[in-house]
């Protein structure tokens, strides 16, 4: 009886984990890859349930260096137009995420490029600031902090020189476990006590 509690259990949990490791987004952007040489440019994205849209530059307000462009760096990646314009990215559906990481790359060579990142929640208010800067010329994976977790938007503006960014890392908020799922977790967790309780009974006669 204990082994299939115990088992009721696992298998309970695993199924719970799974749920919440299926909700992981990754924007990697490769339905822009292009053979040539050119840049590509387009008023906004969307992919994997998600919009990026530019806050200035309504008309070609990103582009996207082709694969023999020489701003190509490994895969197709998506940058601002405008030096002092700003991204916003939400969900289609207008529903709250988290935000994770992000890879970004300086544009151009020489000089350092900041970004800031600003997340807000359903009403428009501001509850969160991060920000970095891009010195050198590989790319970097920027982790955001807890702050940026079950945010309405998120906005990022680059300063002075323009910035590549790819591999947007998000998440929707912990799902609701399956009425199943909490159900064979309860019964093991029952079990369970029932069981510890009869043996401590058990320990306490004469």
């Amino acid at each position: 009886m204990q082994k299939h509690l115990f088992a009721g259990f696992a298998a309970g949990l695993l199924l719970l984990g799974f749920a919440r490791v299926s909700s992981a987004v990754v924007m990697t952007f490769d339905d822009l890859e292009i053979a040539g040489s050119d840049v590509t440019l387009m008023d906004s994205y969307v992919g994997e349930g998600f919009s990026i849209t530019a806050s200035i530059s309504t008309a070609d307000g990103f582009g996207v260096c082709q694969q023999g462009n020489s701003g190509y760096r490994d895969s197709a990646a998506l940058w601002i137009s405008l030096a002092s314009d700003e991204a916003t990215l939400r969900r289609v559906d207008n529903a709250l995420f988290s935000m994770t990481s992000i890879e970004l790359l300086r544009y151009a060579s020489g000089g350092e490029a900041p970004v800031n990142f600003r997340a807000y929640d359903s009403s428009g208010t501001l509850v969160a600031t991060e920000g970095t800067v891009l010195a050198s010329a590989g790319w970097t994976r920027f982790l955001f902090s807890p702050a940026f977790a079950r945010v309405a938007y998120v906005q990022w503006e680059q300063v002075l020189m323009n910035h590549q960014f790819d591999n947007i890392v998000l998440n929707e908020p912990p799902p609701v476990p399956e009425p199943s799922t909490v159900l064979l977790l309860g019964t093991g967790l029952i079990g369970l006590a029932r069981h510890s309780g009869r043996k401590r009974n058990g320990r306490q006669r004469p």
